[in-house]
């Protein structure tokens, strides 16, 4: 279908956009109106507040992938010595569901091209992600081997607990209680900023554990 026949940006942006937020303007107007509301309405009220949210969540990260693949930005390269600080204090300040990650090694031994804000919306996300899909907390470490910033996450659950295929197309989890900041994306978001820095991830079973072993090359010296 060509461009002059169906705009994709006015579609989500617009036409989607603007029954999203009368359903948000409608779930607002209902909960003020009825401040006592019988458990029957009460769960109505949720069915409409939580899929409203799913929706918003599902746009916003379609759209974020997006940008991060086509206008990739330019970073300058930086230091990989305080990310896991960084992305621990992210976890603490928005009250993320997840541990943060632990730093195995030196990690200043990794310079890296990437942008920095968006690796570590990634690297959250996939862990939120993880979080939710599996019921369990993951535990995730960062390391440095041989140049190369390495993300490992791992969940013991039983094999069929996660679906791989669905897990690594979906662009965002529903969570319950959903994560309010934009740090929740989906595993493809990881894996495009991976793949657009020369990087790659995989879903692997291992030892009774589903594992998810991310890698990110340092910037040429």
């Amino acid at each position: 279908m060509s461009g002059d026949a169906f705009d994709e940006r006015l579609f989500f942006e617009h036409d989607l956009a603007t029954p999203l937020s009368n359903l948000q303007g409608a779930h607002y107007l209902l909960r003020a109106s009825l401040p006592d509301p019988g458990p029957e309405v009460e769960e109505a009220l949720e069915i409409l507040r939580g899929n409203a949210k799913a929706l918003e969540k599902m746009l916003y990260w379609y759209w974020e992938t997006r940008r991060l693949d086509e206008s990739w930005p330019a970073a300058p390269a930086w230091s990989a010595a305080a990310l896991a600080g960084e992305l621990g204090a992210l976890v603490a300040a928005h009250g993320l569901p997840v541990a943060p990650p632990v730093a195995e090694g030196a990690l200043d031994a990794v310079v890296l091209a990437v942008p920095r804000p968006e690796l570590g919306v990634a690297l959250l996300g996939a862990a939120v992600t993880l979080r939710w899909a599996s019921g369990v907390v993951p535990r995730w470490t960062l390391s440095a081997q041989a140049g190369t910033l390495r993300a490992e996450y791992s969940v013991e659950v039983p094999e069929e607990a996660l679906d791989p295929g669905r897990l690594l197309r979906k662009l965002w989890w529903p969570a319950r209680p959903p994560v309010e900041a934009a740090l929740d994306p989906g595993l493809p978001y990881l894996r495009v900023l991976l793949e657009r820095g020369g990087g790659g991830c995989e879903l692997v079973r291992r030892q009774g554990a589903w594992r998810l072993e991310a890698w990110l090359p340092g910037a040429p010296g």
